[in-house]
């Protein structure tokens, strides 16, 4: 699996240190799409499906108490990620000019992160 990601440009990230100094460094993200998907979708399958798409402008992601957070920009602070760090078991990311993606798997759940810089 790793060597597809690879052919990709996604790089293995084994400590999270890019995910974390991404969350430390932008408080507000101009555009994030996250997709959900109940397996990785870089690897070639036919089944692989996807389950929920959100788009998000002017996001804000932080880390509270082991937990990754994604919020809307509305008055409520609406959360529309909140997952547990410690149990991301894999983490990929590929970070070009105008974007990064990142590739998360977290109690087999995928999670494909694009951040719009």
């Amino acid at each position: 699996m790793e060597d597809t990601l690879t052919k990709y440009g996604f790089v293995n990230e084994k400590d999270y240190s890019k995910l974390i100094e991404i969350i430390r460094n932008a408080n507000r993200l101009v555009e994030v799409h996250i997709d959900t998907y109940p397996e990785n979708p870089l690897l070639s399958s036919d089944s692989y499906m996807l389950l929920l798409r959100t788009v998000e402008k002017r996001a804000r992601i932080l880390v509270e108490d082991d937990r990754l957070i994604f919020k809307r920009n509305d008055i409520y602070g609406t959360h529309f990620v909140n997952v547990l760090i410690s149990k991301i078991k894999e983490c990929f990311y590929k970070m070009t000019g105008d974007c990064d993606e990142y590739i998360l798997n977290i109690q087999n759940i995928w999670y494909k992160i694009t951040i719009l810089n």
